[in-house]
């Protein structure tokens, strides 16, 4: 089977395009040819060079109607089986035609409850929404939240249609990152080390950890906190930083990756996915979850989505906005051993664990793709 991905942006600032990058080796492991469509950009070439044996066909950044007709050429002139079109936008909406192949949609989240959004961009999203129903019969959803919801409306529209939920997943440690993160401890003096990993957005949570961390600074020492990633608020946290006195704990090394990111997170003690009881939590998938999970440490987060769905009763559960509630969450996650492991099994939300279940359903409908096992 040959399938070709369909991004958008540049994937050190779209988190979308990760699921190409994610599934491919898995994929190619089983047989298949993949091919992604993306920006033709420096970030977005780096990362092609680590996928090896993947083809690339790069489109110019341009404007809404130009990067739709690139995309909509390749589409119309690609040899392969199946189509996956990474996120939903109006740059990416792309229709499937007679000369085609088979269109699958991934749906990440629900872009019209978004706080973020202006009341124009959320109802044009969900103009988009509901219009992805008439145009796609093949849906991926990151979330059960959005499965549910897109079949209701579905029925609503009398229509039926195929979906999967497929969240995020992650890859495994590699033996020179888990090194790296020794050295990172070492340098640490014996403090135990706090990791947040995402954008900076309020949406995600980012100033609800400077408060509570300003909250730990009052009853516990002994500690470092890291907080990876760009984002609006950068300039707000450290102003809260140096309001609160947290300049000297807390790191912020901007983004991070390859063996950098390795030895981050193999450093760290305690790992931090905030999260709200809204719509918008409840429909994305966090991608940063999977990736904690790898590490087998407390995760402080809360009781929401498919987070809580993958963590069970490991989870360190703060109540969504309650700052206090978070600070006693991280207290709890620091006191437990070395020894402390969950239950949960890593390896089954591994990128390659994704591929198969994603291989197999593309098998249960594409013409005449047969089942092939992953290579050994």
């Amino acid at each position: 089977m040959h399938i070709s991905f369909v991004t958008n942006s540049v994937i050190t600032k779209h988190a979308t395009m990760k699921r190409a990058f994610g599934l491919t080796p898995g994929l190619q492991a089983r047989g298949c040819r993949v091919t992604i469509c993306l920006e033709d950009h420096a970030d977005n070439r780096a990362a092609m060079e680590r996928l090896k044996g993947c083809r690339a066909h790069y489109y110019k950044r341009g404007t809404f109607p130009q990067e739709y007709r690139q995309k909509a050429s390749f589409i119309a002139n690609c040899d392969c089986d199946v189509v996956h079109i990474c996120g939903l936008g109006w740059r990416n909406a792309l229709v499937q035609r007679a000369n085609t192949p088979a269109i699958v949609m991934d749906h990440v989240e629900l872009e019209s409850s978004l706080p973020s959004s202006s009341f124009l961009r959320a109802r044009s999203q969900m103009m988009l929404e509901w219009a992805s129903l008439l145009a796609y019969r093949n849906s991926v959803m990151a979330s059960g939240f959005l499965e549910d919801l897109f079949k209701r409306r579905a029925r609503g529209l009398g229509l039926s249609r195929r979906m999967i939920v497929l969240p995020y997943g992650s890859d495994v440690p590699n033996a020179e990152g888990m090194q790296g993160g020794k050295q990172v401890r070492s340098s640490r003096q014996g403090r135990r080390i706090i990791l947040y990993m995402g954008g900076l957005y309020k949406n995600y949570g980012c100033l609800d950890i400077v408060q509570a961390l300003r909250g730990l600074l009052k009853s516990r020492p002994g500690w470092d906190a890291i907080l990876l990633g760009h984002g609006p608020e950068e300039a707000t946290i450290r102003q809260m930083l140096d309001q609160f006195g947290l300049t000297d704990r807390v790191e912020m090394p901007g983004y991070a990756t390859g063996k950098t990111l390795d030895a981050y997170l193999a450093a760290a003690d305690v790992f931090l996915s905030p999260l709200f009881d809204t719509v918008a939590d409840w429909a994305r998938c966090p991608g940063k979850t999977y990736i904690y999970m790898m590490y087998r440490r407390p995760i402080v987060t809360c009781r929401v989505g498919e987070t809580y769905k993958a963590l069970g009763s490991d989870g360190f559960y703060y109540k969504p906005g309650d700052i206090e509630s978070m600070t006693d969450a991280v207290n709890s996650a620091l006191d437990v051993g070395e020894d402390w492991r969950p239950s949960y099994d890593p390896q089954a939300h591994t990128w390659d664990a994704r591929a198969e279940s994603y291989l197999r359903w593309l098998q249960s409908w594409v013409s005449g793709a047969g089942p092939r096992p992953a290579a050994s």
